[in-house]
């Protein structure tokens, strides 16, 4: 239905046939570019200025279940309290064997838990009590909010804990990139239960099969901070780490020493959860604000009414046979030349982070996007913004008249009775991604923003209107 719609979409602004004045409502363009059209593909365009409905609405989830994982409690720009808290499993693998492990003599000296960070949202000396628990159970629930989450507390053992401070992490300096790590010592009997195990001729296979090492050998990590406030740590990485050590042959007093260690990956199980405190002021009814607080915090939708939508159908033209063709509006009849701007209003002495990219796309589509194995922008579907301008105070979206086409296309109706009817709204929605350029084509990877960001957006009216060019294709 949209080869044509396509092609004709990049023809008109490329050809820069369509300037539009926000301040105009039904400015006639008619037979825009003829003089440069085929005679079977002339043209016909209407300008309409229509205005979007913004609301707050509470997003108490992450869309995804990232590596990523939030660790802390922080008091955000709007004075509710955000805490990170994670599961973690880790991955095995075939063979997993001690070294001299049938040494009678084998110790297990310490057993530590790895916290990797590469980046701190907060007060960098701020001090956070952080509890590390096994579960009692594999996870075996997908889902990204604390209430998913909670059901794997109950019957959790604690194995030890640690006050952090991140700027008395160690460094890890890698080329340009500076990351930290932060460790908490555990009980050694956990040590001893992964030794065991190995040495046990019914669970010793268990370590060949991730499922069999995650219900009989270890389930996994529940890790959340329990006293103290001020930061967030960025977690892409947990490790365990046993040490142990065996006589030397040589010097009996002497002692070999070696560390067996265990990691999660991007294959092993996990669940983020993050609880955003109290929104209500967020959501509450506001004539001039709507609000973005991520992540699992508040975004704002845009709404096209249905009268709204309407407006736009008024150009539509009278199909001229029966039934009415299903690509007639996209193919026949379509929109273009639409970009949209999100404007930002923050308010005076702003301390959380501006995300630097949002994506806008249908709200009913938004976990479906990050669900999938990759995260990619497509006309029509979604829309990723240009980088956030300062100097505008926006952020601009380019050409947004496919989606509203498409969406026409589904829903709009038409009868000769009442001409061209439409009974569905479309709702966007708006989340803070982050946008990482990969690979030498200049591809680039698309995630939600796992870190602390708040937006405060105008509600103006004039803020909220977006001008399309409806365009009739002239089969002559």
């Amino acid at each position: 239905m949209m080869k044509l719609a396509s092609a004709l979409y990049v023809g008109l602004l490329s050809l820069g046939l369509v300037t539009l004045s926000s301040s105009c409502a039904e400015d006639n363009l008619s037979r825009i570019g003829e003089s440069i059209q085929p005679n079977l593909d002339k043209v016909t365009g209407r300008a309409t200025t229509i205005t979007f409905d913004a609301t707050t609405v509470a997003t108490p989830t992450l869309y995804t279940d990232g590596t990523t994982s939030l660790l802390g409690t922080l008091i955000d720009e709007t004075g509710s309290t955000v805490t990170g808290e994670f599961i973690k499993q880790i991955r095995t693998a075939e063979g997993v064997a001690f070294e001299d492990a049938d040494n009678a003599q084998l110790t297990i000296d310490s057993v530590y838990f790895r916290i990797y960070s590469d980046r701190t949202e907060g007060n960098a000396d701020a001090q956070i009590k952080v509890n590390v628990y096994k579960l009692a159970q594999p996870v075996t629930t997908a889902g990204t909010s604390s209430q998913t989450l909670g059901q794997y507390r109950t019957g959790a053992t604690l194995l030890g804990s640690a006050t952090i401070q991140p700027s008395a992490g160690t460094l890890i300096q890698q080329n340009s990139k500076r990351s930290y790590f932060y460790t908490i010592p555990l009980d050694v009997s956990l040590g001893k239960h992964f030794l065991d195990a190995t040495r046990s001729a019914t669970l010793k296979s268990a370590f060949n099969s991730q499922s069999r090492f995650d219900r009989e050998i270890f389930p996994g990590f529940y890790v959340a901070p329990v006293t103290g406030r001020g930061f967030l740590l960025e977690v892409t990485e947990v490790a365990l780490m046993i040490h142990y050590s065996v006589p030397k042959k040589d010097k009996p007093a002497e002692r070999v020493k070696y560390v067996k260690t265990f990691v999660d990956t991007k294959l092993t199980s996990r669940l983020n959860a993050l609880s955003s405190g109290d929104i209500s002021s967020l959501t509450a009814s506001s004539t001039e604000y709507t609000y973005v607080k991520g992540p699992a915090g508040v975004t704002t939708k845009y709404t096209l009414s249905v009268s709204e939508l309407q407006k736009l159908l008024t150009s539509a033209p009278k199909p001229t046979t029966t039934p009415v063709p299903s690509d007639f509006i996209g193919r026949t009849w379509m929109l273009a030349n639409a970009n949209f701007s999100v404007k930002v209003n923050s308010p005076e002495g702003q301390r959380t982070n501006q995300p630097d990219y949002l994506l806008l796309l249908p709200s009913d589509k938004v976990t479906e996007f990050f669900s999938a194995d990759v995260q990619a922008v497509r006309s029509g579907k979604s829309y990723l913004s240009e980088p956030y301008s300062a100097s505008d105070k926006a952020y601009k979206f380019k050409n947004i008249a496919r989606i509203v086409t498409e969406h026409l296309a589904k829903y709009a109706t038409y009868s000769t009775a009442t001409g061209w009817t439409i009974s569905t709204p479309l709702e966007l929605s708006l989340v803070p991604v982050s946008v990482t350029s990969s690979g030498s084509n200049g591809s680039v990877s698309i995630a939600e923003l796992i870190r602390p960001s708040f937006l405060r957006l105008s509600k103006a009216t004039t803020d909220l209107q977006v001008s399309f060019v409806s365009v009739q294709l002239q089969q002559q």
